[in-house]
């Protein structure tokens, strides 16, 4: 789960918008309780365009609201939901639910550590021949062969 920090950053971007697409609201930029003038339920994850980040990162504004890590006794979640008017659907906004509270409103949403991948890919970056490879032939090369290979068949001839 993104951090706080993490997460508010990956909505607002680096020159602190309100909204992930700037500093103006429109109810039919993100799913939120007056996106539409029908039943109101959960949409599929991209429906709204608008509510993408500078980082390209959808659905912060609107769809769910986002479970975060939280070292705190309370369930600490960001970002409105179908269910919310424009208030919650800030970037900035934050609130909160018991442990044991359900809620049909609320999900998660994983991230990936970025260094961790941007090691891998500079320390795997050169092939044999010294060209360099394309990101997705190291990741290729990464979760083949050697790291699922089955040893099960392999003796030890060697005696002690």
């Amino acid at each position: 789960l993104p951090d706080d920090y993490e997460w508010e950053r990956a909505a607002r971007g680096a020159d602190g918008r309100a909204f992930p697409w700037g500093n103006h609201f429109d109810s039919t930029f993100c799913k939120m309780t007056s996106s539409r003038p029908l039943h109101n339920q959960p949409e599929p994850v991209g429906a709204f365009e608008k509510d993408c980040s500078p980082f390209q990162i959808r659905d912060l504004a609107g769809s769910i609201r986002e479970i975060i890590e939280s070292d705190e006794d309370e369930v600490i979640y960001r970002s409105g939901s179908w269910g919310d008017d424009a208030r919650l659907c800030r970037s900035a906004s934050r609130g909160h639910m018991l442990h044991a509270q359900q809620t049909a409103v609320a999900g998660f949403r994983l991230v990936y550590d970025v260094p961790d991948l941007m090691d891998l890919l500079y320390e795997n970056s050169i092939d044999d021949t010294g060209e360099f490879k394309r990101s997705s032939q190291i990741l290729e090369d990464k979760y083949t062969d050697e790291s699922f290979s089955d040893d099960s068949n392999d003796t030890d001839d060697t005696i002690m």
